[in-house]
């Protein structure tokens, strides 16, 4: 909530307050915020609907996948019955779009439908970097096990598509490094990453004593505002 609310009053991830790798859910939280008249009734709806379009997603996938409706509904109600937190809900939006976007790759490998992809791509990684590796590597192996007759062309797509992406995130790229570097970003990202996991069996009431000292700090400053 404090850093959609941040963003709204005009500070900007990284530049204002530490940004650990997840820029576009604090956007689309303002966003919704905005939308439902500044109250957390936004995030509700947007948590929420998201979820439940995941889910749709999913069930539509299935049924696709498999031919018959009963087993794609039991998939359904098995997403629904691991209850899966609010602000978890781009794992199942991206996760569904990512493979019916490879999907229609394979239906037709058309250069517009790689760049499709490359959006997707682009961004779940925006809302949460470690997308890339889940996302970008399901593109990438789709893209090579449709073509493992056809090298060459599999190489090319690949391109395509990792320029592609490139070019979409590029803009963000931009902002950090000109508002402190990619590299102290990425030292930043990996200091929250670590005090979170270290802290996380006990709830987060109480770091660990192993934590390192800048993984402390990192975690302090991710949930205070910037006073300026």
């Amino acid at each position: 909530v404090v850093k959609p609310r941040q963003m709204l009053a005009g500070d900007l991830p990284f530049r204002d307050f530490v940004e650990p790798g997840a820029p576009f859910i604090s956007a689309a939280s303002a966003l919704a915020q905005v939308a439902s008249g500044h109250t957390l009734l936004g995030e509700a709806w947007l948590s929420i609907g998201a979820l439940a379009a995941g889910v749709a997603a999913t069930v539509w996938l299935a049924a696709r996948l498999t031919g018959r409706v009963w087993p794609a509904l039991l998939v359904g109600v098995l997403q629904i019955a691991i209850a899966p937190r609010l602000y978890n809900y781009p794992k199942i939006v991206f996760t569904a779009a990512g493979i019916w976007l490879c999907w229609r790759y394979v239906d037709r490998p058309a250069t517009l439908r790689i760049v499709t992809l490359a959006a997707c791509v682009a961004l779940a990684f925006l809302f949460r970097h470690d997308f890339l590796l889940y996302i970008g590597a399901q593109a990438v192996m789709t893209i090579g096990l449709a073509n493992v007759a056809r090298p060459t062309t599999a190489l090319r797509h690949v391109v395509v598509l990792g320029v592609s992406a490139l070019l979409f995130v590029s803009p963000y790229l931009i902002h950090v490094q000109r508002s402190g570097g990619l590299a102290e970003y990425m030292r930043q990202a990996a200091s929250f990453a670590e005090a979170i996991q270290i802290s996380a069996p006990t709830r987060n009431n109480k770091l660990n004593a192993h934590c390192s000292a800048p993984a402390r700090a990192r975690l302090r400053l991710s949930s205070a505002p910037v006073v300026r």
